[in-house]
């Protein structure tokens, strides 16, 4: 089996709705490429979250759980979102499918990719704001954990 006809895997997180169009060029490119599996991890992440919440994550201190329903509409949301999400992949016609996982993304990715190896990491952050994923360097610490190589969405740091 050559490269070209090797499967890839692409593990796409996200913790809000992802970019159509940056999503669909993702995909189309890797389409491009050869046959590939797309798995989209939406993090239940609470609806409104502030800076404080997230910088508490960034910091690897232990947050405790959402409660409540706070908690409850995160989940909630995250699995409207996955389903939007995924009906879209597969209009795209990719092969998809995904889950959603709690809101701390380094605990959560290592979860999914114990049973869903990856070839590479896609995270889908806002094009209009830099988002908790970026603010705490999630990009490099998961290349530096997994190996892997990680491709950003949707941060246009020039608007």
């Amino acid at each position: 089996m050559t490269e070209k006809d090797r499967v890839r895997r692409y593990l796409i997180v996200a913790d809000h709705a992802l970019d159509d169009q940056q999503l669909a060029a993702k995909v189309q490119q890797s389409q491009g490429a050869g046959p590939c599996q797309f798995y989209l991890l939406v993090l239940a992440v609470p609806p409104g979250s502030s800076h404080n919440f997230w910088g508490l994550i960034a910091a690897g201190e232990a947050v405790a759980p959402n409660t409540g329903q706070t908690e409850e509409r995160a989940w909630q949301w995250a699995s409207q979102q996955l389903g939007h999400e995924l009906a879209r992949l597969r209009k795209l016609g990719a092969d998809a499918d995904g889950e959603t996982g709690e809101p701390h993304p380094l605990l959560a990715i290592r979860e999914v990719l114990a049973r869903q190896p990856c070839d590479e990491i896609v995270l889908a952050t806002s094009p209009h704001r830099m988002t908790r994923l970026l603010a705490m360097d999630l990009q490099h610490r998961l290349h530096r954990s997994f190996g892997l190589p990680v491709t950003v969405l949707g941060h246009r740091p020039d608007r």
